[in-house]
């Protein structure tokens, strides 16, 4: 009998302990989740974290007007705690006052897809879209960030996108010859040789498409900040990629005048 009594106590002791530290454990992540929302509050109070696809503005009107169907699951406190440092620390390379005149909303789910398509991140408006899978690769993650604000930029700020077009590779080929001479002879205009034109009437005239300067654009930028040791040595030994280097940077420099890039 004294020894059930034993072995009972013993039990409650260790459900106790358990029950114990298991609430340690949640109070712990919740005042981080906390620290980390406040954080991020006070450092960029124009940019909003959504994570709830139930909201009524977790979808833009730009997705909405297109009728694409949405889908997203939301992210759990543990992993949102566990992925919010890797966003904070992605974020504070760039001034505050950039993201928070550029950026109005970063939205952190489990996952998400675009009329039946998965989405690892997305950008549309001044909007980031970001999943766990996303932010849960180191590499990827960093990525994904740069990549998605890199596209937000260039949708509210001017990049010479010809002047990029004419370091692709194959940019010589596409153009005609009489074209090229006329925009080499205009290298200092703004962007190319008829100025009556659109951007994009420019882009289509000289072959180029603008949804994939973009998105090289993107991925440079994305390397730019997580790898800039890397990518500056490719550009001392490959003239096109300087080239390319110098456009990004300058950029940059030209959003935020004096600011101290880490790049």
């Amino acid at each position: 009998m004294l020894q059930k009594s034993k072995s009972l106590i013993l039990l409650l002791s260790l459900i106790a302990f358990v029950l114990l530290f298991s609430g340690f454990r949640f109070l712990r992540g919740e005042l981080s989740l906390h620290a980390s929302l406040s954080g991020m509050a006070e450092k960029w109070p124009q940019v909003r974290l959504l994570r709830n696809p139930e909201l009524e503005d977790f979808a833009p009107k730009e997705w909405k007007n297109s009728y694409m169907d949405i889908n997203a699951t939301e992210i759990s406190d543990v992993n949102l705690t566990k992925l919010l440092p890797v966003l904070m620390l992605e974020l504070d390379k760039y001034p505050p006052s950039l993201l928070n005149k550029n950026l109005e909303a970063v939205v952190v789910v489990e996952s998400f897809s675009l009329s039946g398509v998965n989405q690892l991140s997305a950008n549309v408006g001044k909007r980031i879209y970001l999943t766990r899978a996303a932010l849960s690769n180191p590499l990827e993650g960093y990525a994904a960030v740069h990549r998605e604000l890199t596209g937000v930029l260039l949708r509210h700020h001017d990049f010479p996108l010809m002047k990029w077009g004419r370091h692709m590779p194959d940019y010589r080929e596409t153009v005609s010859i009489s074209s090229f001479l006329q925009m080499e002879i205009n290298e200092e205009s703004k962007e190319s040789c008829d100025p009556g034109k659109s951007i994009d009437e420019q882009l289509q005239h000289a072959g180029l498409d603008r949804l994939q300067l973009e998105s090289e654009i993107g991925l440079m930028s994305s390397r730019l900040f997580s790898e800039p040791k890397v990518l500056k040595s490719q550009a001392r030994e490959n003239e096109q990629v300087s080239a390319k280097l110098d456009l990004l940077t300058g950029f940059y420099n030209k959003l935020e005048p004096g600011y101290a890039w880490q790049f």
